[in-house]
């Protein structure tokens, strides 16, 4: 169980040091994703690293992201092979100052011996910004979605 713990912070650890091949490396493949309309996507090791890149590269540039935290994890379920996590994320700047958070639930699994995350279901952020720099945010991110849609 602590083992499935200690993923969950490689995976966020790997994030903040912007080591994508890292943080890949703490999802078992396929990896599974509910999305906010409750669809379960099935996704490629390929579609989730560019995913990321294009997510680490918006993060910085339109969030002014620093670094992101584990603010607070709790386990729902666990055997032997299996552990449920409720997560909540937060988004920090390099000030300190938190203007994101989101809840996820997490599936870890211990396959062959390794455990890793095998699925994933995020509600949305909230943030905590001024409304002017929310809009931009939201704006940009309409645009870049339409662009790669």
């Amino acid at each position: 169980m602590s083992e499935s713990l200690g993923v969950a912070r490689k995976n966020i650890d790997a994030w903040n040091k912007r080591d994508l091949d890292s943080r890949l490396s703490t999802l078992h493949f396929p990896q599974y994703r509910i999305t906010g309309t409750g669809d379960l996507i099935e996704e490629s090791e390929e579609v989730i690293g560019e995913k990321w890149r294009q997510a680490l590269e918006f993060v910085v540039e339109y969030e002014k992201w620093d670094h992101s935290e584990i603010d607070e994890v709790e386990i729902i379920h666990s055997s032997e092979n299996k552990v449920h996590l409720e997560l909540i994320f937060g988004r920090y700047r390099a000030d300190g100052f938190k203007y994101a958070s989101m809840k996820s639930f997490w599936i870890m699994s211990k396959f062959v011996g390794v455990w890793k995350r095998i699925l994933a279901s995020n509600m949305p952020l909230e943030y905590y910004l001024p409304e002017d720099e929310l809009s931009m945010i939201r704006q940009r991110r309409r645009e870049i979605l339409n662009a790669i849609f």
